[in-house]
């Protein structure tokens, strides 16, 4: 195959992973992380793939390097492993924690486009960074899967008493009952801990998508 065709395969076959999921340049974007202009140059032929934006679109639509550049990619077998879930406020997240929600893209207000691996109770948050504006903006979006398990260092969203926070999870101890610290990137902000009152964990963040507002 020539470098002409195996670049012109790409640029299709972008097009039509995206079309299928009926994903806009922004939505791609957003999902994979490679800028709209460099997206929408790849779909027309104009530029070549580096390296690490062939991993970040195999990962955005759940498929092999060898499929994205295929003659005959089958998006069949692959278009399912993908879906949006749902924007949720503080106040949803609260109900949903305590059961009383079980909201789908489908029925939010707003949603985002995920990648395939993220469970069908993920969510997304925005805006909840209090105590974290360190290395989080209130614009990003945090895409939270209730089933992912934390381990020390990842970040989660919990309830403290009825306030919905967002911390970094801190392993105190593994005995009878497993204890954590929920740790804030501004030490002006308090540590919560496991033992305190009201304290439960509700997700894992498994995606830290970092948006920024144009204009």
């Amino acid at each position: 195959m020539s470098g002409m065709a195996y670049q012109s395969n790409l640029g299709r076959n972008v097009r039509t992973f995206r079309s299928l999921r009926r994903w806009t340049l922004k939505d791609l974007a957003q999902v994979s992380g490679v800028d709209t202009g460099t997206l929408s140059r790849l779909e027309r032929g104009e530029a070549g793939p580096s390296a690490e934006n062939v991993q970040k679109l195999c990962k955005a639509f759940g498929i092999s390097e060898g499929v994205l550049f295929s003659d005959d990619p089958h998006e069949e077998s692959h278009k399912h492993r993908f879906h949006s879930v749902p924007i949720l406020d503080a106040s949803q997240v609260s109900a949903f924690a305590a059961g009383r929600l079980a909201t789908t893209a489908d029925s939010a207000a707003s949603s985002v486009p995920v990648g395939y691996g993220y469970s069908k109770s993920t969510f997304a948050l925005q805006g909840l960074v209090e105590g974290m504006q360190t290395v989080f903006s209130d614009t990003d979006y945090l895409i939270i899967d209730p089933e992912v398990a934390p381990k020390p260092g990842d970040f989660v969203v919990a309830l403290n008493g009825p306030t919905v926070v967002f911390r970094q999870f801190r392993l105190t101890g593994q005995g009878d009952g497993m204890t954590f610290d929920l740790v804030p990137l501004n030490s002006f902000y308090p540590t919560i801990r496991s033992s305190d009152p009201g304290v439960h964990l509700i997700g894992t963040m498994v995606e830290h998508r970092v948006h920024r507002k144009r204009g």
